[in-house]
């Protein structure tokens, strides 16, 4: 289950394990990257001692001795000294070039790509993200890794609104696009209720009227049901450019003929054609539509928890380590 949890959903969690008699675990790591706007209940518990806790102290990832060193003292929070280590190791290279620093990174991705080794670059933004899955784009296309021929496809990017945005009608705009995640029933309009929103179901917004969101699928109207905010997210459509060759990473679980790619899944694109995009490993149906993808190239610090490589980049403005 999610470490960010909140406290309402976690304790509707509990009473449905007592009045079935399951037991509960509970996992996750209250000091990685959570959700604000969802509250910390894992933490909670974990303070207040009403849980038994097991814990993993021993680090098994990095498996060079000094670095691990390293990554022991960040862990513990002794950040200075761990960044001592690092810098001692040759781990932290600072470029204040932004031309440089793009080329120094693009050049190490395309090295472990010829050595065949697993290799991750991350950065804080996603704008830096796109600055850096260019240059390395570009890079790769020189080395004949990518082919030249790019497919223009639509993805889904992620509002990130609070539920008090969500709720709020002057929040949206014409074609932005809902998706359920959670039955919704119909709100009333001029006097009718509208059937329910099915989970999984996209709608795009067409206008405001007298207070009310209007939202269209199919050629039918309906009322966006603003007082359900927390059954539905918000998107917008993004065009991205992609390659026999390129990565993608998926940005949300996708079920797709009986296929399943996780949130943050990394695949390398295979095939690409205005029907169908496939992938070393299973296909997506285009459709016309969006989708929830983005490249896959460069990640922020949140897509890469849990992710193991041969090597890893992470850059910020200024700086590369």
């Amino acid at each position: 289950m999610r470490q960010d949890f909140c406290p309402r959903q976690m304790l509707e969690l509990q009473e449905f394990a007592v009045d079935h008699n399951c037991r509960l675990i509970v996992t996750g790591d209250t000091k990685q990257h959570h959700s604000v706007q969802w509250g910390d209940a894992l933490r909670i518990l974990e303070s207040s001692g009403v849980i038994a806790q097991a814990e993993l102290t021993k680090i098994y990832r990095q498996r060079i001795p000094e670095l691990r060193e390293a990554i022991e003292d960040l862990s513990k929070g002794r950040t200075g000294e761990g960044f001592d280590k690092l810098d001692k190791l040759g781990a932290i290279q600072e470029i204040s070039d932004d031309a440089g620093r793009l080329a120094a990174i693009a050049e190490m991705q395309i090295e472990a790509l010829k050595a065949q080794r697993s290799s991750l670059i991350i950065a804080p933004t996603h704008g830096e993200c796109r600055a850096i899955a260019g240059a390395v784009r570009e890079a790769m296309k020189a080395k004949g890794l990518l082919l030249e021929t790019e497919h223009s496809v639509t993805r889904l990017k992620r509002l990130n609104l609070t539920d008090s945005q969500q709720r709020d009608a002057i929040t949206f705009e014409p074609g932005q696009i809902v998706e359920f995640h959670r039955i919704a029933k119909g709100a009333v309009r001029r006097g009718v209720k509208e059937k329910r929103f099915k989970n999984g179901e996209q709608w795009e917004v067409l206008r405001y009227e007298k207070r009310a969101v209007i939202v269209g699928r199919d050629g039918v109207e309906k009322q966006l049901p603003l007082d359900q905010a927390r059954k539905f997210s918000v998107f917008e459509r993004e065009k991205i450019a992609l390659s026999i060759g390129d990565w993608i990473r998926f940005t949300k679980n996708v079920k797709h003929r009986g296929q399943k790619f996780m949130n943050n899944e990394l695949r390398t694109v295979a095939g690409i054609d205005e029907a169908k995009i496939m992938f070393d490993k299973g296909e997506i149906v285009r459709n016309g539509g969006a989708i929830h993808i983005d490249q896959g190239i460069a990640v922020t610090s949140h897509a890469s928890q849990a992710k193991t490589v041969d090597q890893g980049h992470c850059q910020r403005a200024g700086s590369g380590v």
